[in-house]
């Protein structure tokens, strides 16, 4: 999967890199009406730094802190780590889709 794969329908927001993972977990906030990166970092309890790295491409999320993204938001793991819509439920993938059309990264 790569950036220029985007048409694809079973992905929103492709890509394995530690910024797309970044984007997914703002997209999350947007979607989820959470207004600032500090809110979201002490719901999943990891340090802003650490989000800061993830937007830089500097630092993947840890597996702990998406487990707490899973339980907090309904996303699953694949779409954490690599974009795939397949194990989200209905519900969330409405959500993130419809937000991702006014969303802008």
């Amino acid at each position: 999967m790569t950036a220029n794969d985007t048409a694809d329908p079973a992905y929103l927001i492709p890509g394995r890199d530690h910024a797309a993972i970044g984007r997914r977990m703002r997209l999350v906030m947007h979607t989820y009406g959470i207004k600032s990166q500090k809110e979201f970092c002490e719901k999943v309890g990891m340090r802003d730094t650490l989000f800061s790295d993830m937007i830089a491409n500097k630092k993947r999320i840890s597996l702990a802190h998406a487990f707490k993204v899973k339980e907090l938001y309904g996303v699953d793991l694949d779409w954490i780590y690599e974009g795939e819509k397949r194990g989200l439920s209905y519900e969330a993938a409405g959500r993130l889709t419809a937000a991702y059309e006014i969303f802008d990264g």
